[in-house]
């Protein structure tokens, strides 16, 4: 912190945790608020711990740049939903929006998510599918048909008896896209 001088932001912790709903008190995840903040100037830093072979780094980093929301981060942030650790996916999947409390930011996060084409999403947003909310249930079949990978069909085929017909319809659509 010192090194960064009077560039390092004073109250960056608990605007995170209060303005954002965290309670996160562990001191990784601590400092991961408050690396966050510092946009570029830890940004290279936290993309290479994101790769470290230690999951707790993995885990915090994972969550600092999920906090950050830029665009360098957000591939990592896609690599991080096939993590071998479960708590490192979960923050990836916090950090993409995928698993907010708000329906409308997990939506827009599926619909990013099937605009990149990624296949690395495809668990998730196969999870996604069981979404109490039609809009994301419906946004996330969307996604999976552009990206087209095959092994979501059983999932979308299940989707295709959903009580509501637009995500009926998008799963069947996406079903054609898949299986030609």
């Amino acid at each position: 912190m010192a090194l960064l001088g009077d560039r390092a932001p004073a109250t960056l912790p608990e605007h995170y945790r209060f303005h954002r709903g965290l309670r996160e008190t562990d001191p990784g995840s601590q400092a991961a608020c408050t690396l966050a903040g510092y946009g570029e100037l830890a940004l290279d830093g936290l993309l290479e711990a994101a790769g470290s072979s230690d999951g707790e780094i993995r885990h915090d980093a994972v969550f600092a740049l999920g906090l950050g929301k830029t665009d360098r981060a957000f591939p990592v942030l896609v690599g991080a939903l096939e993590d071998g650790e479960g708590f490192v996916r979960e923050k990836a999947a916090w950090g993409l929006g995928i698993s907010d409390r708000h329906p409308s930011v997990r939506q827009k996060a599926a619909w990013a998510l099937g605009l990149i084409g990624d296949d690395r999403a495809v668990p998730a947003l196969v999870a996604s599918l069981d979404d109490a909310n039609d809009s994301v249930r419906e946004t996330a079949a969307w996604a999976l048909g552009l990206i087209g990978d095959p092994s979501a069909s059983e999932a979308l085929e299940t989707l295709t008896n959903d009580p509501d017909s637009g995500v009926r319809s998008t799963a069947r659509w996406s079903l054609v896209l898949i299986e030609g």
